[in-house]
């Protein structure tokens, strides 16, 4: 667990390949995350919370990623 006291969280993946598909994956449906390679966590992505209604398009984007 990554502790946090900000507007976003760590999503962590076994690796960076998967981290790097999933920002791809919803990149392609508008949805933007930011990895966090150059911080030398290249298996996360950091997720900005926001309003229930960009969480609910970031939600099903994951969703739909996940699956590939």
């Amino acid at each position: 667990s990554i502790p946090s006291f900000a507007n976003f969280v760590t999503v962590v993946f076994d690796d960076g390949d998967e981290a790097r598909r999933i920002e791809a994956a919803l990149a392609a449906r508008g949805v933007l995350v930011r990895g966090l390679g150059n911080y030398s966590m290249p298996e996360c992505l950091r997720v900005t919370v926001a309003g229930s209604e960009e969480m609910e398009i970031f939600r099903a984007g994951f969703e739909r990623a996940l699956r590939g």
